[in-house]
């Protein structure tokens, strides 16, 4: 009876088994085509890592946000810094060079003197950089100067960064945008941390940052719809429940939006629309609580250029003597 019952034992023990083999034999396939997407994965995401190592996109990132933010620059990176500009020893392309070099004309750095700047322009025209794009902004900056009227909205502009060249940095505010490293950079700043190598350790930085820009600033003010900024005031305002096309400020509904349609005229990118999303529009169930969390923003543009696309648009510009 006991050998009858081992042996029972020893049948269902053998039918567990291959219950389970035959389960893992079918899951199999899903299992291979997993291991793919893994294996795609991760070679995308090496490729990337030997990209920013090999141009030092991790530093140039690093420098672009602290001059569009407007703050100084600390020790490290002014040393960086020079070794990025001094013929590319630092790692990076002309281009990249170039497009770090538009910033601080933009946002003048009080470490960066005159002759540095003239050191790195000379610099850049021996290494064979097309430097049309710096003389297209240098007469937008110019133009916008002479333009300008000293005002109580320039003075309100200093604080953001105005004063008389306040609308020439609004209007190249895309621009700085697009002359950081990137979208496929960014996207590599998970894969770098998932990576664990001491590169991956290097890039961190290069996750996007929660700098508003001007379009940010315009639909989070256009969204809320208090009526308590200027800028919000500016834009056309159409009821359709309502008779005629120009409605008054005082026949305004003021309640909130929650969703919007966002179309650059103009080329569009990344940066904005991931600074819509975390700033207008955070995804559902991330900010709960927080007003603001169910929004929806919709964001489209006539173009989505590359920042080396941009600058040679920009030296077309410069040849045809156009402006913004």
């Amino acid at each position: 009876m006991e050998a009858i019952n081992e042996g029972s034992k020893a049948e269902a023990s053998m039918a567990d088994t291959t219950k389970a083999l035959a389960s893992t034999i079918s899951a199999l396939p899903e299992l291979q085509r997993k291991k793919g997407e893994i294996d795609a994965h991760m070679n995308i995401a090496t490729c990337l890592l030997e990209q920013i190592k090999s141009r030092s996109l991790d530093s140039f990132y690093s420098i672009e946000e602290c001059v569009m933010e407007r703050r100084s620059l600390p020790k490290d990176d002014r040393a960086t810094l020079t070794q990025l500009m001094a013929d590319g020893e630092g790692g990076g392309s002309v281009d990249d060079r170039l497009r770090l070099f538009l910033l601080l004309t933009m946002h003048p750095q009080p470490s960066v003197t005159d002759a540095d700047m003239a050191g790195w322009e000379a610099s850049l025209r021996a290494g064979g950089a097309d430097l049309r794009p710096l003389e297209w902004l240098k007469r937008e900056q110019a133009f916008q100067s002479a333009v300008a009227l000293p005002s109580a909205a320039d003075a309100a502009g200093a604080g953001r960064g105005g004063g008389v060249l306040g609308a020439a940095l609004q209007t190249g505010l895309a621009f700085a945008d697009k002359a950081g490293v990137g979208t496929t950079v960014r996207a590599a700043g998970s894969a770098a941390l998932t990576a664990g190598s001491a590169l991956a350790q290097g890039v961190k930085q290069l996750l996007p940052s929660r700098r508003e820009t001007a379009i940010t600033r315009a639909v989070k003010a256009l969204m809320e719809n208090k009526g308590t900024t200027p800028d919000e005031e500016s834009y056309g305002y159409l009821d359709p429940k309502l008779p005629g096309h120009d409605v008054a400020a005082t026949a305004r509904v003021r309640s909130g939006f929650a969703h919007a349609i966002v179309f650059a005229v103009g080329p569009g990118n990344y940066l904005e629309y991931q600074a819509l999303r975390q700033s207008v529009a955070p995804p559902s169930g991330t900010q709960a609580g927080v007003p603001g969390a169910a929004r929806r923003v919709s964001y489209g543009c006539t173009d989505v250029v590359s920042a080396t696309d941009f600058l040679k648009q920009l030296g077309e510009l410069a040849a045809k003597g156009g402006a913004a």
